[in-house]
């Protein structure tokens, strides 16, 4: 019986099958986990503008919050307009009463397109302010 030095060239090529397959899974999966981070953080910095947004609505008076418009919000930064291309702040005030009082609802939304032009999920974030007796 004669002794193997070596390897055949069908257990190389099984091989190079084998690695194969799992070099191309492995980088599907790495697209898709750095698509998804990219979608994360997009979404991470439209929440981030959203509470500064909020921030600076919930020290105006609510007179002012009344005469509002509805695009007179633009985005603080410059990682913002960045982050989210053509990105939209819109807020609405509404006077809302119930069981005699007064609150302001204050919602503010963004929505932004993806560099590659997609619509992406719109964000939205709720303020209530209630309306005091002097305020009415």
């Amino acid at each position: 019986m004669i002794k193997r030095k070596g390897v055949t060239l069908l257990e190389l090529i099984v091989a190079c099958g084998v690695l194969f397959v799992l070099l191309s899974t492995t980088s599907v999966m790495t697209g898709q986990i750095l698509r998804q981070r990219r979608v994360l953080h997009h979404h991470v910095v439209a929440t981030e503008v959203l509470a500064n947004v909020m921030e600076q609505l919930d020290v105006m008076e609510n007179r002012d919050l009344e005469a509002l418009s509805e695009d007179a919000m633009e985005l603080p930064s410059d990682l913002a307009t960045d982050a989210l291309p053509d990105a939209r702040v819109r807020t609405t005030v509404q006077r809302l009463s119930e069981d005699g009082r007064s609150q302001l609802r204050v919602s503010t939304s963004i929505d932004w397109k993806s560099h590659i032009g997609e619509q992406r999920p719109t964000v939205t974030v709720v303020l209530w302010k209630p309306v005091l007796a002097g305020d009415q």
